[in-house]
């Protein structure tokens, strides 16, 4: 399950909608046409059905593979969930430190996404070393101490409940672009984080991972 906080609400996200695609097919013009009258029209003579030596064998090889599919899913094991291989507890700051602040806790514990939470510990926003650069850049002369984090921070956030897949974690950060997702609960609380390196890294040591539901 997928939710969207924005400006302090929790919106419930179906994950067809964050994980659709951008782009819309042209309609191709369909060929003229125009009606046939009764001259025109061919009677087609009918033929009686042919017998096909091979049914019998047809038949086998189907009721085969369904056997073998009902027990491939008996074979399956239980999907990978979010829970199992989310960093907890997450890092986060409050939304009144600094950017300066903000961007020594980065390179100190080397990533690159920061959730913001307020002083309930609820997550209002995320800002990652990106964001700080573009400001910094742009603002080259601004005193990073004395601007909290909250003037740079995305305060829409795109985030996950703990029993969601991680197949589906991995396709909305795909088609998102983004490399990371905060992990809350219903009360908007971060309680962790997935990144696209939690991923590779169950990749590595779980392989083959199990995906499907």
């Amino acid at each position: 399950m997928f939710y969207i906080i924005d400006q302090g609400l929790r919106i419930q996200t179906p994950v067809e909608t964050l994980a659709r695609d951008k782009t819309v097919q042209a309609i191709e013009k369909p060929a003229a046409t125009s009606a046939i009258s009764k001259e025109q029209e061919v009677p087609i003579p009918k033929q009686p059905p042919k017998q096909n030596p091979a049914q019998p064998n047809a038949d086998k090889l189907a009721h085969h593979y369904q056997e073998n599919k009902q027990a491939s899913q008996q074979r399956r094991q239980p999907a990978v969930f979010a829970t199992q291989i989310m960093t907890r507890p997450a890092i986060a700051m409050n939304d009144q430190e600094s950017i300066y602040s903000a961007s020594l806790l980065l390179k100190r514990q080397r990533f690159h996404h920061l959730p913001i939470i307020n002083k309930n510990g609820e997550l209002i926003g995320i800002v990652t070393d990106r964001d700080m650069m573009r400001f910094s850049l742009d603002n080259s002369l601004a005193d990073l101490r004395s601007i909290t984090v909250s003037r740079i921070m995305n305060k829409k956030v795109i985030t996950a409940a703990e029993e969601t897949e991680i197949r589906s974690i991995a396709d909305v950060m795909c088609r998102q672009n983004i490399s990371a997702m905060p992990i809350t609960d219903q009360n908007r609380r971060l309680i962790g984080i997935v990144s696209s390196t939690d991923i590779l890294r169950t990749l590595v040591h779980q392989a083959p991972l199990e995906l499907w539901a």
